[in-house]
């Protein structure tokens, strides 16, 4: 049997992560926020699979990116069977399950395993791979978060840009500002809506995003909209943008001002986990593609931190043009309670 998991079921899904996920995750150590997660209105975003005993053999969580509107884009999370099922449809039933419902919108998941992979590449998801951008700081000479054989050197000059193109970032904190401008500016698939962003950004109860608006100073417009995190690991730092919105031509502009960013933060690199933004226009913004050769290492776990270069795949089932960020489903959530 798979339906949708209510409020009573919560204590069997935590305690079926801890027994077959991981008895230190996250979602185990701290219920609450399992709770600001997937549970909105007192609806619980998991959909169950029970054995002949209704005990969970699968689950699958799931994030609304628009829980006021009748269909939502939906990205999944969270999705395990118990191992060694005798029945294989387990978990291809619940994404089946879920493609179903009369709230889905659309489906879509960030960081698959080479088995959700072909499970959804079977179910006839376009499956890809998320594409890694980073820039390093052309102030620093030794660094300690990423290795690397050759430093890429940002010149002066090459950091110049005409009046015609300049841009400025301005971090906006206030929340009638942020939804002001986030309203105007065009949204793209996967559609979120303003209460998603509110609660994922500015209302996070573990991690700080800061957003920075793009300011172009020629049309004196905000064009766009960085959702950046900094991330501190022995005494460096580095940081991340997690999300845009807005009008993804505008980053070709913004080489300059990441560069200033980088400098006030004092951060080794920024990078950006991103599908579907052209490569020529952040290459025009001073990021690199990540290769993923040994030979350059730009690192993605620090809860705990891993030197080691991490390749993120997707599925969706969106037919039209999609953009995909590093802050979609549940990619950017802690793994260890910060003391």
């Amino acid at each position: 049997m798979i339906r949708r998991a209510e409020l009573n079921d919560i204590s069997s899904i935590v305690d079926f992560i801890k027994m077959y996920w991981n008895k230190n995750h996250i979602y185990v150590v701290d219920r609450n926020y399992f709770y600001y997660e997937f549970v909105n209105d007192n609806k619980v975003n998991f959909i169950i699979s029970l054995d002949i005993n209704e005990d969970i053999d699968g689950i699958l969580g799931f994030i609304e990116y628009d829980k006021s509107a009748d269909k939502s884009e939906i990205f999944t999370a969270m999705w395990m069977v118990r191992p060694n099922l005798r029945n294989p449809l387990v978990g291809p039933n619940l994404i089946r399950f879920l493609v179903k419902c009369d709230f889905t919108l659309n489906l879509s998941t960030l960081g698959l395993s080479s088995q959700a992979y072909s499970v959804l590449k079977m179910l006839k998801f376009q499956v890809g791979e998320m594409k890694h951008f980073y820039f390093l700081n052309p102030k620093i000479k030794h660094f300690n978060l990423i290795e690397f054989k050759e430093k890429i050197y940002v010149s002066e000059e090459n950091l110049e840009y005409n009046s015609e193109t300049k841009c400025e970032f301005y971090e906006y904190k206030d929340e009638n500002e942020i939804k002001f401008i986030y309203n105007e500016l065009k949204n793209v698939r996967p559609i979120k809506s303003f209460d998603y962003f509110k609660k994922k950004y500015l209302r996070n109860p573990y991690f700080n995003y800061y957003i920075f608006g793009i300011k172009n100073l020629a049309s004196n417009n905000v064009v766009g909209l960085l959702i950046i995190r900094k991330i501190d690991h022995e005494g460096s730092s580095a940081l991340r943008i997690i999300d845009f919105f807005g009008n993804h031509f505008e980053l070709s502009n913004i080489k300059s001002c990441i560069s200033d960013l980088l400098d006030y933060f004092n951060s080794e690199y920024i990078d950006f986990y991103q599908y579907g933004i052209e490569e020529s226009i952040l290459r025009l913004a001073g990021f690199k593609k990540n290769e993923y050769v040994e030979s350059v290492i730009i690192p993605n776990y620090y809860q705990p931190f891993e030197k080691c270069n991490v390749r993120i795949n997707f599925s969706t089932n969106i037919s039209d043009t999609f953009y995909f960020f590093k802050g979609d489903g549940d990619q950017d959530r802690p793994n260890l309670i910060l003391k």
